[in-house]
């Protein structure tokens, strides 16, 4: 998020450890609402593609090497599969 661009300043707080929420402070050269959320976004689905990597490498790494194509679809099973469970949940 730091990256040189328009961001000055990140930091976090959580102001409990039984609560579940994060304060996340974000200061942008500009001092506007959207700017500051545009690189909270785009940090966010920066760190989706790093995890989606991270675990098609590990994935890959389980089943010996594979290949791309075996873990790809272990991957699209394990995430159907959570996504099921998650909506299983809130009902």
């Amino acid at each position: 998020m730091m990256d040189g661009g328009v961001v000055t300043y990140v930091g976090y707080k959580v102001p409990h450890p039984l609560r579940d929420e994060m304060l996340l402070r974000v200061a942008v050269k500009d001092n506007d609402e959207k700017t500051a959320r545009d690189a909270v976004a785009k940090a966010c689905s920066g760190c989706v593609g790093l995890f989606r990597e991270m675990r098609e490498a590990w994935i890959v790494s389980l089943m010996g090497g594979a290949g791309a194509g075996a873990a790809a679809a272990a991957a699209a099973s394990a995430a159907a599969s959570k996504t099921k469970a998650s909506a299983s949940k809130r009902k």
